[in-house]
């Protein structure tokens, strides 16, 4: 039975290790431009319901850097639950290719879509979550703090697909994750219920207000690891945003990044008013693991 990549949870603490291991391994390996042909006459299709050009040069350039050949599909191409069945692309698919990531609008789609694959399926993201984003990001938080012992992460932004790949991280490695958005822009209940249910995180709080200052002011002083999410907000949100920046005096150190051309910022730091500690990385060059 194919071993698919859907959601974060579905694999073991010990598993989830065993891939970050594997792409500081393969990092190291990539810059270095060593040969590494794993995937030697193996294909990958790419299904892009969804375009995304990081998500495509991330997977195409890997794999083919591993021997591979990386088969990329548009909209224009396929279009899946509309011109074909799901079951059937998976069917077809399954014959002619080895691996099938698929970058997609409704969460059902992927779940289907693994369900009759005999092949290994990559979930390149959904409108419910984004397993290969939060994988990267936890891998930039090790590589830049040297350790993942229950990080305080904080996420400001509206509760997406992004958020529900952080609970489910916190599902299976302990952390302390506050999230805070707007009103009307709450993640999914289940999945925080979820997330606190497993207890393998003890504290997961998760508010939505009117205005978000008063609410993230008090754990953005407690933070180890900022999460902001501009691109996709109510813009009326985000004057309130850089209005509480200038407050705590950060906007001199992030003002080079263009809000517009990078809709998520990435922070990693020791202390949040201590600049020369500031780790920025723009989620514009790290959507996988070969592009940290």
């Amino acid at each position: 039975m194919a071993k698919h990549f859907l959601h974060i949870s579905d694999y073991s603490d010990t598993e989830l290790w065993e891939i970050l291991r594997l792409a500081k391994d393969l990092k190291v390996k990539f810059h270095k431009r060593a040969d590494f042909k794993h995937f030697k006459n193996r294909s990958l299709a790419m299904i892009f319901a969804k375009p995304s050009a990081r998500t495509r040069v991330s997977f195409e350039t890997g794999f083919e850097w591993m021997g591979g050949h990386a088969l990329f599909l548009g909209p224009n191409d396929i279009g899946i639950g509309k011109r074909e069945a799901i079951k059937d692309i998976s069917r077809l698919f399954s014959r002619y290719n080895d691996v099938m990531m698929a970058r997609l609008f409704e969460h059902d789609h992927i779940i289907e879509l693994a369900k009759y694959s005999t092949i290994p399926v990559i979930n390149g993201l959904t409108d419910y979550n984004h397993p290969c984003q939060i994988m990267t990001d936890i891998f930039t938080v090790w590589e830049h703090m040297g350790k993942v012992e229950k990080p305080k992460i904080v996420y400001m932004g509206d509760g997406n697909n992004i958020v529900h790949s952080w609970l489910h991280l916190a599902m299976r490695i302990p952390m302390d994750f506050v999230c805070c958005c707007p009103e009307d822009y709450t993640p999914d209940s289940g999945t925080v219920q979820k997330a606190i249910d497993t207890k393998i995180s003890n504290n997961i709080e998760c508010f939505g207000r009117a205005s978000i200052i008063p609410t993230a002011v008090t754990p953005l002083f407690t933070a180890s690891i900022l999460v902001l999410i501009f691109g996709i907000m109510p813009p009326e949100i985000v004057p309130s945003i850089v209005i509480l920046f200038a407050v705590l005096e950060l906007i001199s150190e992030m003002s080079f990044l263009s809000l517009s051309r990078t809709p998520s910022i990435f922070v990693i730091k020791s202390n949040l008013l201590d600049f020369k500690d500031f780790a920025i990385a723009p989620a514009a060059v790290s959507p996988f693991i070969l592009y940290v």
